[in-house]
């Protein structure tokens, strides 16, 4: 029965090279049906449910082969990789250590390690891991560039670029690499080389998701409009967002004539704040809007003019005839410099709302008010270089004639704690119930501020789609839509922006903000 069980095995193995999955699986089971407790075969099932895209059948069977067998090395990685790919990375990298445990030279298990940290900010414990594999390996091309990443996130761009370089020598056609030396020159400042990067890896290879995604940030940030929203579309492609699928067409900017079409917003907070502004130039087109956004924008929203119907995410949806990414719309319009829609107000505020809020802080002339927001969602890769340490905001607080005024939600409020005494930063939170800081009632206190100043985050794009005037901190590798050398932005009249004139600079920035302020109170 035994040679009849690895009979079938073979036939398995043999099966699945051919491509022939399920026939693979079949044979496999009716091995298992002979010999239950063969470890190796149970590790095989589980790699045909893997590539078959069925991940809970796949982990399940990998467990039995560790239960069989706990020292199976080949089984933890296996394992290993089906719970990164579910995005449980924790989990994974326990499977990882112990395959490499258990075989040293299991040099895919060390690297998919390195990967998960790199994927988890580890980035000390993710460097420390390819130089690893490099020791064993020095000549992985791949794992120079994933070690170039890491080094990067730290900053540590001249180290990161000599990885990419050295990649490049072991592989000269290696795309990827290309296309981090066209981020780094970009994260550098150093455009037109950045550029050329772009251009060599789609010179390799035509569709790379990652080049043509890059390359499109890169030609919005320098303003080239035309032919950057058209390339903006690799975004889906590049799997940086979900998504939607849909029987219903994309919307081509025809006249709708009575249609109905869906918006739906597909990135963060900022994001459908600030491209929402195209909502009236929709229903313009002769049809029913219907916009799906995040639930907590729907009360801040529930005015707007452009809009039909708001959906909460994640609620059933109304029946539509087409439909269109919100951050496609600007493509759609084709939208230039000079054609953005730039109108301000186009949120408003509760008028009963901003009257109780006068109320609760007390307006003085005497006192310029300026609420501060200094900490992005936790779940932006680019948030602890663009959140702003709530420290460097004493240097406000210290111009005379000056109230801060925190607008800050949920994640980051733990560093008022933290001042310890140093300046005060008024607290609003409470003051009308559990939701005070909602996004409607922090648009009230807004237009009861003078002024806001915070972090490239949602709330510059709530005080400038409401027209408040506020001053935008920016990091020195900044996000496309700020545009370059200038102190003004297209896309909100009310916004002052003050960039780091080199990275990680704060104290450069809130110098010359306080400079600013200094004017701006003797105005008053």
């Amino acid at each position: 029965m035994s040679n009849d069980a690895q009979a079938y095995s073979r036939s398995a193995i043999a099966l699945a090279r051919q491509g022939r999955l399920a026939e693979a699986a079949t044979a496999f089971e009716q091995a298992l049906w002979l010999k239950p407790d063969d470890a190796d075969t149970l590790s095989n099932l589980g790699n045909i449910h893997f590539l078959q895209g069925n991940s809970d059948a796949a982990i399940g069977r990998y467990r039995q082969a560790l239960a069989v067998r706990p020292e199976f090395g080949g089984a933890h990685y296996n394992l290993g990789v089906a719970l990164q790919q579910r995005g449980q990375l924790d989990e994974a990298m326990v499977c990882y250590r112990r395959a490499v445990a258990l075989e040293c030279g299991h040099l895919d298990a060390h690297v998919n390690l390195g990967n998960a940290l790199k994927d988890l900010g580890r980035f000390d414990e993710a460097i420390a891991c390819y130089q690893q594999v490099l020791q064993l390996q020095p000549n992985f091309a791949e794992v120079h560039v994933n070690l170039g990443i890491a080094l990067g996130e730290q900053q540590h761009w001249d180290e990161a670029i000599s990885c990419y370089h050295h990649a490049l020598r072991l592989k000269p056609t290696y795309v990827e690499a290309h296309t981090t030396l066209g981020i780094a020159m970009t994260k550098l400042g150093r455009f037109d080389e950045a550029m050329q990067w772009y251009d060599k890896a789609l010179g390799l290879q035509g569709d790379n998701e990652g080049a043509r995604w890059n390359r499109a940030l890169l030609l919005l940030m320098l303003g080239d409009f035309k032919h950057g929203w058209p390339e903006y579309e690799w975004r889906w492609a590049e799997h940086k967002f979900a998504r939607r699928q849909f029987a219903q067409p994309l919307w081509d900017e025809r006249e709708l004539r009575g249609r109905s079409i869906l918006i739906h917003a597909e990135q963060g907070l900022g994001d459908t704040l600030q491209f929402i502004r195209y909502l009236p130039m929709v229903r313009d087109r002769g049809g029913r809007t219907i916009v799906e956004c995040q639930a907590k924008l729907v009360p801040l929203l529930a005015e707007m003019s452009g809009i039909d119907q708001l959906v909460p995410r994640e609620t059933p949806l109304p029946h539509f005839d087409v439909q269109a990414p919100l951050l496609s719309l600007p493509g759609i319009f084709r939208t230039t410099l000079d054609t953005i829609p730039a109108a301000v107000p186009y949120l408003h505020a509760d008028s009963e709302l901003v009257n109780q809020w006068r109320e609760i802080l007390h307006d003085t002339s005497k006192t310029l008010r300026i609420g501060i927001a200094w900490q992005g969602s936790k779940t932006n890769t680019n948030d602890r270089l663009r959140s702003i340490p709530l420290a460097h905001f004493g240097r406000l607080a210290a111009v005379p004639g000056v109230q801060l005024v925190s607008l800050q939600q949920g994640w980051g409020t733990e560093q008022m704690r933290d001042l310890k005494g140093q300046f005060a930063v008024l607290d609003l939170e409470g003051r009308r119930g559990e939701d005070s800081l909602s996004f409607a009632n922090v648009a009230a206190i807004m237009k009861n501020l003078d002024l806001v100043v915070c972090c490239d985050t949602s709330m510059a794009h709530l005080a400038g789609a409401l027209g408040v005037p506020v001053w935008i901190g920016l990091q020195f590798a900044h996000d496309w839509r700020w545009l370059l050398n200038r102190d003004d932005s297209p896309w909100y009249p009310s916004a002052r922006l003050f960039r780091q004139a080199r990275p990680n600079d704060w104290e450069g920035v809130f110098e010359r903000m306080a400079q600013a302020l200094e004017v701006k109170v003797a105005a008053k």
